[in-house]
């Protein structure tokens, strides 16, 4: 949907809004969407409304108004219409037109593209300063009134005209200033939150100003998803957002090109363009699950790409290049780590100028005076500040930049958390269930238990210590159950919970048990043979009949493919549980 604009009238797109208008007329004769008829010459409309959008030639009754064309950015076909008239200065409009007007096309209906069109209306209202915008629709048309409901429209009332009952609806659009939180440094000390930080006293006075700053932080898209430990420095943004502070993310379209050197023995694989681009589409989506994108303070994302693929190899060299030493770069954590390892290629070498040089051009272009990122990257992020400050030297303009970094989730091993034994943690829904999501964070090391407490909930902590030193399994379950929510929505979490409860507490010890030799498993069990062996089916023919009814679950999950095969990663510490219906269950356990 990120794509989609409202774009103004152009002579290009007569054909297909000929069609279009067709195809409207087809499914509701008496329809005329933005006053044109069939028959109606196009170049005679498109200067009407061009007239009325400027407010000249109004005929007798009309109010200044402006017509748009919903489209996807780079295609011709017209999805929708809207129409936004600059006040509602008439009887007609006052009591049931309002200020804006749209539809889909016909074909176009059913995928979302009236709440978009509608969410983007509203903006193009806030732009001619209307503050309060009413719009209207049919009492008996329930998805135009979820439409309406969803884009934050409250009811005003019910009224009858010509003999139809029309739902009034009001929006305030008025321009609001965001109120800034000034706990939030004091928050991200109790919580353990801040870590490292180039300059700790300037960044607590900018965060208790009262005032917002922009800040951002870097992912390389070397990935097409993430897993929850690569999700910290998000989490962390989270609170910036919801303090009233600017979030950009940025993509490293230009610096994935490369790889980042940082905890790497060797050179990571080189990716193609396409498939950087991929994978910057994919995380896309998995990131909306941390920030908000839609609302007043949205985040936004911008990849470096946009900016280094018109600047030359000479042009960065002498402009940034001049300013790195690299008998320091070399000392440095990010690369020292490598050259003991064996080496480092020239080409890694060009990685943390270019890191550095983000900061400095998103200070320039997005005012960002803030760059966060996970420990792993404190090198990094500290280059950007050095070089910043050279270059204020060098040009005479002052740069206020802080850099700071968050602590890593490691394992009592000093690793990376985000993986377990039957693999990565994903937060992308179709990776992983939300059954195998649950068990991995309940894998978790007792040592990140309280980090974790700190990241993803709003607990205090001295409860959550209290918690942890009081029952640690308690507190683990608690903490599955509350990222499990925030990840994958609570309808989710409380699946995953009853699910670990159904194979850790009916499938306990006094539940049946049946027990298979893992050896049966070295091929794959088809699960008609299990249910038949487990007796949880009389054959296995009818073992097959109660699948395709769906009276057979797996992990609390129900199944519907009956020539499925269960393996031993299916199971969990040696245990699986197998349902028939609501109360017929059996645990197979592993011998």
């Amino acid at each position: 949907m990120e794509k989609l604009k409202l774009v103004s009238p152009t002579i290009e797109d007569k054909n297909d809004w000929l069609k279009y208008i067709d195809e409207f007329h087809e499914t509701n004769p008496d329809s005329h969407p933005l006053d044109f008829k069939i028959g109606d010459d196009y170049r005679a409309w498109l200067k009407k409304k061009s007239d009325e959008s400027q407010g000249i030639n109004l005929e007798e009754g009309r109010v200044p108004s402006t017509v748009y064309f919903l489209k996807e950015e780079g295609k011709d076909k017209i999805l929708g219409h809207v129409s936004i008239r600059h006040s509602i200065d008439n009887k007609f409009l006052a009591e049931v037109g309002g200020h804006i007007g749209y539809g889909t096309r016909p074909d176009e209906r059913g995928k979302g593209y009236a709440n978009y069109a509608l969410k983007l209306a509203l903006l193009e209202c806030k732009k001619l300063g209307i503050e309060n915008a009413m719009i209207t629709c049919k009492t008996n048309n329930i998805a135009s009134a979820k439409c309406i409901q969803k884009n934050g429209g409250n009811l005003r009332d019910e009224i009858t005209f010509n003999n139809e009952k029309f739902s009034r609806y009001d929006f305030d659009i008025k321009e609001k200033k965001m109120k800034v939180d000034t706990n939030l440094f004091k928050e991200l000390k109790e919580r353990g939150l801040l870590y490292q930080c180039t300059d700790e006293k300037a960044l607590k006075t900018m965060l208790e100003s009262g005032k917002p700053i922009a800040l951002y932080e870097g992912t390389d898209p070397t990935a097409d998803s993430l897993h929850i430990g690569h999700c910290v420095p998000y989490v962390i943004l989270r609170r910036f957002q919801r303090a009233g502070h600017k979030v950009y993310l940025l993509m490293g379209g230009a610096t994935a090109c490369i790889g980042d050197p940082s905890g790497k023995s060797e050179m990571r694989k080189l990716l193609t363009k396409e498939q950087i681009q991929s994978n910057i589409d994919k995380i896309k989506d998995t990131l909306s699950v941390f920030l908000d994108f839609d609302g007043e303070n949205k985040a936004e994302i911008v990849n470096n790409y946009d900016w280094f693929k018109d600047l030359t190899y000479i042009d960065f060299m002498r402009e940034i290049g001049q300013h790195f030493n690299v008998n320091e770069m070399l000392s440095s954590e990010i690369y020292d780590n490598r050259l003991k390892e064996g080496g480092l290629t020239f080409f890694e070498m060009g990685y943390m100028p270019m890191q550095a040089y983000d900061f400095v051009h998103l200070n320039k272009e997005k005012g960002c005076s803030l760059e966060w990122g996970g420990a792993d990257q404190w090198g990094n992020i500290a280059a950007g500040v050095k070089l910043a400050r050279k270059l204020s030297f060098a040009d005479g303009k002052e740069r206020n930049m802080v850099g700071a970094t968050n602590p890593l989730l490691l394992t009592p091993e000093g690793k990376k958390m985000g993986k377990t034994e039957k693999g990565a943690i994903w937060i992308d829904k179709d990776k992983i269930s939300a059954y195998d999501f649950y068990q991995g964070i309940y894998q978790t090391p007792d040592a990140c238990v309280e980090m974790m407490f700190a990241l993803f909930t709003d607990e205090p902590m001295d409860k959550v210590r209290a918690m942890i030193k009081e029952d640690i399994v308690k507190a683990k379950k608690t903490l599955c159950y509350e990222i499990t929510k925030f990840v994958r929505g609570e309808e989710d979490a409380i699946k995953a919970r009853d699910m670990s409860e159904n194979l850790f507490t009916q499938g306990g010890d006094d539940a049946p048990t049946f027990e298979l030799a893992r050896e049966e498993l070295a091929n794959g069990k088809p699960i008609c043979d299990l249910l038949f062996e487990t007796k949880l089916a009389p054959s296995k023919s009818e073992a097959r009949r109660l699948i395709q009814g769906g009276a057979i679950s797996v992990k609390g999950e129900k199944v519907d493919d009956f020539t499925l095969t269960i393996n031993e990663t299916d199971f969990e510490n040696g245990a699986l549980l197998l349902k028939k219906g609501k109360k017929n269950f059996i645990k197979v356990v592993l011998k």
